[in-house]
């Protein structure tokens, strides 16, 4: 039994960008890649080696996960393999932000459900075993990824409003938990956040979309904790900084020593399990 240290990264998340990099730093594989992206969106390639990327998991189209997915397959000639559900790999934009519609010849791996529910079949790439679960957002087929190295575990939870049995049961094995906490009702119920109006007023329909199609609560996190008891570190990205606070999180989730607020002015952020 190796003893593997898995790290994980928060290059980016919040409105302007969402990108996850996994590295596990004793590989099974001495001879394969050991580092695995989730989502690469925004203008925000940073001069860093990514030669060891074996791959990058795409959670869903919009632009603020996707739109930076150009310049990394420049950078890899564009034979970087992009694992997706077949909708969300195949949507207008990422097909333009992979290169495809100009003809290039990217390696695309598709998530497969053998049944409604399921979590997916197994995807192994470079060092990692890859799950995916499927999520609920306003586009065709959004999905979650749970990553394994072999000995330890990272589940990453972008824009759902709910998470099935499947979700649950992954957050259950998950030695580290990435999860949006996007905002608070309480404060798009009353327009007021730590004694002060929003900054920005919300249209009752963009109101009904966060909460009915689009992102989970500090009230939905609070009713998941209890499914992260294994969970050595819990990361809540995707963080909505008109619509939350880390007041409003503490006072609404609580403080732990396992629970991270990740803000978008806090990345990169690095953790280790």
């Amino acid at each position: 039994r190796l003893n593997r240290m898995l790290h994980v990264e928060v290059i980016k998340t919040g409105n302007e960008g969402n990108c996850y990099l996994i590295t596990t730093d004793n590989p099974r594989f001495k001879e394969l890649k050991t580092s695995i992206m989730v989502d690469y969106g925004g203008y925000f390639l940073e001069k860093r080696d990514y030669s060891d990327l074996c791959a990058i998991c795409l959670t869903h189209c919009h632009k603020d996960h996707v739109s930076g997915m150009a310049r990394l397959q420049k950078l890899h000639n564009y034979k970087l393999p992009v694992i997706g559900t077949y909708d969300e790999l195949n949507a207008p934009n990422v097909q333009k932000v992979l290169g495809i519609r100009r003809g290039e010849d990217v390696p695309l791996i598709y998530v497969e459900f053998p049944e409604i529910m399921q979590k997916s079949t197994p995807i192994c790439m470079g060092n990692f075993v890859i799950f995916a679960a499927r999520a609920y957002h306003d586009t065709a087929c959004p999905v979650h990824y749970w990553i394994n190295d072999g000995e330890k575990s990272v589940f990453i939870v972008c824009d759902t409003s709910n998470l099935d049995d499947v979700a649950l049961h992954l957050l259950e094995e998950s030695d580290i938990v990435l999860i949006e906490s996007n905002y608070s009702r309480n404060v798009i119920r009353t327009n007021m956040i730590d004694g002060k109006k929003v900054e920005i007023v919300f249209v009752k329909s963009l109101k009904e979309r966060i909460i009915t199609y689009g992102h989970l609560s500090n009230q939905d996190i609070t009713s998941i904790l209890p499914h992260l008891v294994n969970a050595k570190v819990i990361v809540l990205t995707h963080i909505n900084e008109v619509l939350n606070s880390r007041s409003t999180m503490e006072r609404e989730i609580g403080k732990s020593e396992r629970i991270k607020f990740c803000f978008a002015k806090d990345c990169p952020m690095k953790f280790v399990v």
